[in-house]
Parts: C-alpha cells; structure tokens; sequence
C-alpha cells in the first residue's frame, strides 16, 4: 500500500469518526434543548398556577369586603364591588378550559349568586326600604368565601410540592 493510500485510509476514517462525534453532539445539544423546553414548561405552569392563586386570593378578599359594606349597609359600595368581584369571576371561569385544577370550583353556581346579589343590591338602592338581610347574604358570601378557600389551599400546597420537585 502507498503512502497516499495509507493517507487517504486514515483520512477517511478520521473523517468517520468525525461524523460520529458530531452525531454525539447533536444528540448530546437535542437532549439538553428538550430537557430546558420541558422546565420552561413546568417553570410557566407553576407560575400560571401561582399567578391563579393570587387572582382567587383576591376574590376572597373583595368577598370579605362585601361583607363588611353590606353589614354596614353602605350598598352602593358593595354594588360596585359585587360587579368587580363578579367580573373577575367570570374571567376565571373562561379559564376553567385551559387549567384541569379549577374544575373543583362551581364557577357557573358562584357567578349566579352574586348576579342575584347584585340585583338585590340594585333593588335595594332604588327603594327606601331594604328587604336585604345582611346575615344571610353574608351566609352565601362565606359559602362562596369557603369554596374559593378550599381550592386555594389544595393548590397552594400543590405549587409548592412542584416547587420543591425542581
């Protein structure tokens, strides 16, 4: 064999393992690519799930502030933060079909109630008498007050388990 087989020979075959260890490399790249999607991933649900806990936090705080502008008969007040309140859990609710987890929360049952609530408070602004019984309107606001809580902390313990898997 000549020296410019022997050469070519060895070329060859460094230029296959070459190959080789390119191929290595780009699975070695794909794996750690898939692995950084897949914690970006987990990493946006978590705060999806973390920014939900807050938006329901807040609904129960607005509950209890209902509560107390009823309790002191300030209804345009709690009109106003019954529409608010309502509002926001109307919002939710559409994001019920993109977070399996909020399926625990009777939107549709919660959004009722406080649309009635609102017409007994408009009611009761346009009359001179008041029919509206404080303590069972805050009954209901407490039920809802309770279902919310519930949801809240089965996932806020939830969050944090996946936390903690990081």
């Amino acid at each position: 064999m000549s020296a410019v087989e022997v050469i070519s020979i060895a070329g060859s075959m460094l230029s296959f393992l070459g190959v080789l260890i390119a191929i290595s490399q780009i699975r070695k790249t794909r794996r750690a690519a898939e692995a950084a999607q897949n914690a970006t991933d987990k990493t946006q649900k978590l705060i999806a799930r973390n920014v939900l806990l807050q938006d329901i936090s807040a609904c129960t705080t607005a509950i209890e502030e209902v509560k107390a502008l009823i309790r002191s008969k300030r209804y345009e007040a709690s009109l106003l933060r019954v529409t608010d309140l309502n509002t926001q859990l109307i919002r939710l609710r559409y994001l019920k079909s993109n977070d399996a987890g909020l399926a625990d929360i009777p939107f549709q049952e919660i959004v009722t109630q406080m649309s009635m609530l609102r017409e007994m408070l408009e009611q009761s602004l346009n009359q001179k008498t008041s029919d509206l019984r404080p303590a069972h309107v805050n009954g209901i606001l407490s039920r809802i007050s309770d279902q919310l809580n519930a949801w809240i902390g089965k996932n806020r313990y939830v969050a944090k388990e996946g936390a903690s898997n990081d």
